[in-house]
Parts: C-alpha cells; structure tokens; sequence
C-alpha cells in the first residue's frame, strides 16, 4: 500500500513531466512556426532587387506602430547605409531568426570567501535578421521584432520592411508625420508628441509647404565622427594620391555607372 509521501512525490513528478511536456511543445510550435514564416518570405523577396529608401537621419532605428501592434527596425551602417538617395538594385540575399538576450537589471549578491555573484533578470528578443547586398557598395544588415515578443507573420514582417525598401511586395507606408506642435518628424522616430492629434505627409516637401518645420532630430544629416581630425588627414591624403594618379574631370555629360 503506498503512503501519503509516495503520492506527493507521484504527484509532484506528474507536475515536473506536464510541465517539461507543455515547454517543449511550445518551443517545437514556436520553431515551426518560425519555419513556415521563413519559407514565406523566402518565396516573396529572397534574390529580387528593391530600391533601399533614403535614410532619414543616421540613427538607423525606427519605433514603428501598424495596426495595434509595435515594431522596431534598425539598420546597421555599412556601404547600403546611411544614404541621402534612394540605393536601387538591392537584394535581399538572405533571411534569418535570431535570439538575442538583453540584461535588463542585475543585482549584487555578496558571498563572502566566493566569486561575486549577480542575480540577472534578462529578456528576450526574437529578431527576423534580413542580409542585402548591392553590386558596387557592398553588403547590409537589417534587423526587425514586435516589441511584445510575439512571432511576427509574414505580412507583419512585410509591412515593417517597407519602411526600408520600395517595390513589390512592400506597400508605400506613411512616411512623415507631423505633430500638433508643427514639427515634422519621420513616422517611427519614437520621440514625437504623444497623441493622435497629427497629419500624414508622403514627401517632405508636400509638408514644408503646408508650413511644416523639419525635425532637428529626424532630419539631421550629420554622421558623428569620434576621431573627425584623423578621419579628415586620412581624406586629404586619399585625395592627395587620387589626384597624382588621376585626371579628375567634373563633365556631366559623362557616363555615370
């Protein structure tokens, strides 16, 4: 006959398996699910060319809310990026799903006669990570999530991306927006006025018309250089040697490729 302790500790092994079951399954549906998105945009965008948009500023990063939901999308700067024009001739080369972990708080717990120890609370961030290249200005690297830590869908993932890239599949989003202050901010930049009180532009200019202000933030077009006096002999110098090689002509009726 089994005692009152042999059926806790039945009980609590039950518990331990339901429990190990129900997480693995969801990682399993997860992963699947990660897959199934994968192939689809695969299908819709993999080794096609695209004209990568402008860059607004040189952050590279846009808080963007479609529908209910948020997304963040950064670039990295590379050759594709920052860039004052539209890049035609862009490919999406390939398509990838990332975990990366974020330490959002870390507590010191001393232990006396041992190693210091930390109790860290982390988060986790489901990235969909695009790699692009272009024939002559080598390769980039965009990166999109929702911020609530959900699987994003293919038309989700679709939606975001057209906020960097124009041609088929992606749709022209809203692009400018201004706030009831008359500043004009680039939609997602993430420090506008917090309401609904704004107006949608589609260029710049459509907004400067109506008496918009640009946005110092937004629109600021100035790359930060920590070593801008090494940067500027380094140019004077590359420029030096272009010159004593070269004959620099300025026709415009040249070629350009």
């Amino acid at each position: 006959m089994l005692s009152c302790k042999h059926i806790r500790m039945s009980s609590r092994v039950r518990l331990s398996f339901i429990l190990f079951f129900v997480a693995h399954w969801q990682a399993f549906s997860a992963a699947e699910s990660f897959k199934e998105v994968r192939s689809e945009l695969e299908k819709q965008i993999i080794d096609k060319e695209f004209v990568l948009r402008s860059a607004p500023n040189v952050a590279g990063i846009w808080y963007l809310t479609i529908g209910s939901n948020e997304y963040l999308l950064k670039q990295k700067n590379s050759g594709l990026f920052p860039k004052p024009v539209d890049v035609p001739n862009v490919k999406i080369t390939k398509v990838r799903h990332r975990i990366e972990k974020e330490v959002v708080s870390r507590i010191f717990r001393p232990d006396r006669g041992k190693l210091d120890q930390y109790d860290e609370r982390t988060v986790e961030h489901q990235l969909w990570v695009f790699s692009s290249s272009h024939r002559y200005l080598g390769k980039g690297e965009l990166q999109i999530e929702r911020l609530d830590n959900q699987i994003m869908s293919t038309l989700e993932s679709i939606d975001v991306l057209a906020y960097a890239f124009k041609g088929q599949p992606f749709k022209d989003p809203v692009r400018y927006r201004a706030s009831s202050s008359s500043v004009l901010h680039f939609a997602g930049c993430g420090h506008d006025d917090a309401t609904n009180n704004f107006r949608d532009f589609a260029t710049i200019d459509e907004g400067l018309r109506a008496g918009m202000q640009l946005c110092s933030l937004c629109f600021n077009k100035r790359l930060s250089l920590p070593s801008y006096g090494q940067e500027s002999i380094i140019g004077k110098e590359t420029e030096a040697n272009l010159r004593h090689y070269y004959r620099l002509v300025s026709d415009s009726n040249l070629p350009v490729h």
